[in-house]
């Protein structure tokens, strides 16, 4: 789902020169934020809170120069927001840092939304209005049993990890559901999850039934959904969900190999 921010500039002169001779005074404005938002695609999707929101970074940039550095939403609120009049000023606001994104929640992360305004001025005696959209730049990711997999195999889980980056295992252990856990993973150069699944089949020890990637992108929410026929085999449903286009893919595994 798509997080809005709106910002409003207000811009007034402070002061002017009453001769040519004195020194020339700087015009500034006042930048007066406000954000809404709506929360990721969920089984129900909800305004975000106030509670929410007052965790947002904000940032205010004129060219390359900083104006005020990553400032949480809840203290501008309260702030004074006094810049010069000027050209080239943009708003950038997320919802976390990227470190953030997939340490939070015991290293299981969380959704990061980020965006930046166009361009914009403050200027003299009037109003700007600047409005953007904040987006997802993660990818999400929950794993599934049908009933037909959890009754065939035992002790079964999955373990899934950034191809790229081996240090950060999560296991989906067999109360996993579509919506419990769910993993958040950064999009690098090499956007690629790894999966393994593991059990026992027939009072077998534990071993690995099949192992696998999927590409992963940001807004995209993967669900590996994991089955089984019912001569043995495993099927792995994949289905990606960005809220517009979905796809399946089926992994078939025999147990008995």
């Amino acid at each position: 789902m798509k997080k809005y921010l709106f910002l409003f500039a207000f811009a007034a002169l402070l002061a002017a020169c009453s001769n040519d001779n004195e020194p020339i005074l700087t015009e500034y404005g006042q930048i007066n934020l406000a954000i809404d938002a709506e929360k990721e695609v969920a089984v129900a999707t909800r305004a975000a809170s106030a509670d929410e929101l007052k965790d947002y970074y904000v940032t205010i940039k004129q060219g390359n120069e900083i104006k005020l550095d990553a400032i949480k939403y809840n203290v501008i609120q309260t702030t004074d927001l006094t810049y010069a009049v000027g050209s080239g000023y943009t708003v950038t606001a997320e919802s976390c840092k990227e470190v953030e994104a997939e340490s939070a929640n015991t290293n299981w992360g969380q959704a990061r939304f980020v965006g930046t305004s166009e361009p914009f001025a403050i200027t003299s005696g009037a109003t700007t209005d600047v409005n953007f959209t904040c987006r997802m730049q993660n990818a999400k990711v929950s794993v599934v049993y049908d009933a037909s997999f959890s009754t065939t195999f035992a002790d079964y889980s999955v373990e899934v990890y950034e191809t790229s980056n081996t240090t950060r295992a999560l296991t989906f252990t067999t109360a996993a559901t579509e919506t419990t856990p769910c993993a958040y993973f950064n999009i690098d150069s090499d956007p690629q999850l790894t999966y393994t699944i593991k059990g026992k089949f027939n009072g077998s020890e534990i071993k690995t039934l099949k192992t696998g990637t999927v590409n992963l992108a940001k807004a995209q929410w993967t669900k590996l959904k994991i089955s089984a026929t019912a001569n043995g085999q495993i099927q792995l449903g994949i289905t990606i969900d960005d809220s517009v286009t979905s796809q399946d893919e089926n992994i078939e595994i025999n147990p008995y190999a």
